[in-house]
């Protein structure tokens, strides 16, 4: 007959083995988590590093992502999932280091081309190598423009923190190499 007091029988054996009023919710525990909270009793996690420290995980994981965001780059981060600007990113560098070197090679040609039809004394030549080169400058000019239109997206879709992406200036690019500046 329930009485709404705690059954003695029942309470008893519980007492004896330690568990007093303030562990009654132990009773309801799975045994892996009344393992734990034996072993915290024990103070068997009192010298686990951190202890005391505030938890920097989210800091770790995306310093330049801005607080309200950084739980959705680590859920992004545990799936292997990678933000579109980040991805962006990596194409449009692969991309300047493809376009750079093409411009470099082709600049370089056209002036060994140049050197050697002026060397010749061939104006015939020398005239043909100029038009190829218009037509080419044309073709990088257009590259340029898909290039600069890629990093137009990324720097609108980067967070504030990041820094943006210069365009590429094929003008300022030719100069720089005709000083030896670039590479």
């Amino acid at each position: 007959m329930p009485t709404g007091r705690f059954n003695l029988p029942f309470v008893l054996p519980l007492l004896k083995r330690g568990y007093g009023f303030n562990h009654m919710d132990e009773l309801y525990l799975s045994p892996v988590e009344q393992i734990i909270r034996q072993a915290m009793r024990e103070g068997l996690f009192d010298d686990l590093p951190g202890i005391g420290e505030p938890f920097k995980f989210f800091d770790e994981v995306a310093p330049n992502v801005p607080e309200d965001s950084r739980m959705a780059y680590k859920i992004m981060k545990d799936h292997d999932v990678v933000p579109d600007w980040i991805q962006l990113k990596h194409e449009i560098e692969e991309h300047a280091v493809t376009l750079e070197r093409d411009i470099s090679h082709s600049y370089r040609a056209m002036v060994r081309m140049l050197q050697q039809a002026e060397q010749q004394g061939d104006l015939g030549r020398r005239r043909r190598i100029l038009d190829q080169w218009a037509k080419v400058e044309t073709t990088l000019e257009n590259a340029i423009a898909r290039y600069n239109k890629q990093v137009l997206t990324y720097n609108l879709k980067v967070p504030r923190s990041i820094p943006h992406k210069p365009y590429l200036d094929l003008a300022r690019f030719l100069k720089r190499l005709s000083a030896g500046q670039a590479t």
